[in-house]
């Protein structure tokens, strides 16, 4: 199960965001990485926040250290992988869920997001063999109903 990190350590961190204070939160999270550059949970915590604003290169750059400070961490890799898919980076979005379905492999998020990028990649009987796994895991899933 992925940690549940606070965003900025303030539990209403997300409600500034919402409000329109992605500034001040991004702010925070920059001073945190500048106290301690090997603090993973606010590179995910930032990567997250840059995503929200649809900035993607900073998002790229967030979550690859993250992934970088502490590899097991799945929903770094996951995001990361979603962000690089963004940027049509499908060769390093595959990897990066790889290395999150060895950690996981029973995660249905991570095995539908592989199954996305292979059929991105044009890896189709890839593709299908991940989101039937994921069908199998999560039959409610209207978004794996038609695979």
């Amino acid at each position: 199960m992925p940690k549940k990190l606070p965003i900025a350590g303030q539990p209403d961190a997300l409600a500034r965001i919402r409000a329109g204070d992605t500034p001040g939160v991004i702010g925070e999270l920059q001073g945190r990485i500048a106290a301690d550059p090997n603090d993973d949970a606010a590179w995910l915590q930032l990567g997250l926040v840059y995503v929200h604003i649809q900035h993607w290169a900073e998002a790229e750059h967030a979550f690859g250290q993250a992934v970088a400070l502490d590899g097991g961490l799945v929903e770094a890799r996951l995001s990361y992988a979603r962000v690089l898919s963004q940027l049509r980076k499908h060769d390093a979005a595959a990897f990066q869920l790889v290395q999150a379905k060895r950690l996981a492999p029973d995660d249905v998020r991570v095995l539908r997001q592989l199954g996305v990028v292979f059929y991105d990649k044009g890896l189709h009987d890839k593709a299908l063999q991940q989101l039937g796994r994921a069908r199998e895991l999560a039959p409610d899933d209207a978004r794996l109903s038609f695979t």
